[in-house]
């Protein structure tokens, strides 16, 4: 008989399967509009945060502008000269946020800032 942390772990595929099979099957008849991707990976590479500062004491005040914002957990996305942000990469921000705050033992998204930070090149005008 198979150990009951190895039944849980197969039985947790088996259902994502029949999950998938089950709703193809509800939307049978859309089967022409429709494309379906099993366990799609949203990544080709790990998810990296740019910079992630966290306070030792909660309690510390930064005087800094940088750090005005802060709280117990900040994540920085930064682009260099030349680059911008676009709403995109604003979600993916957002994203990291969000992932981290869920993956991560005792933060709570509450406690988690985000800085978008860009260096702006000045051009000489003649």
């Amino acid at each position: 008989m198979p150990s009951k942390k190895n039944f849980a772990r197969s039985e947790k595929l088996l259902w994502h399967q029949a999950f998938y099979d089950a709703i193809r099957l509800e939307l049978f008849d859309y089967r022409d509009d429709l494309e379906y991707t099993f366990e799609h990976q949203l990544t080709s590479e790990p998810m990296r945060i740019d910079v992630l500062i966290v306070k030792k004491k909660k309690d510390v005040i930064i005087d800094k502008s940088i750090a005005r914002i802060f709280r117990g957990h900040n994540i920085i996305e930064y682009k260099s000269p030349g680059d911008y942000f676009s709403i995109r990469d604003f979600l993916q921000v957002c994203a990291y946020a969000c992932n981290y705050a869920a993956n991560t033992p005792g933060v709570d998204y509450s406690d988690v800032s985000l800085t978008l930070e860009q260096e702006v090149l000045s051009r000489a005008r003649t």
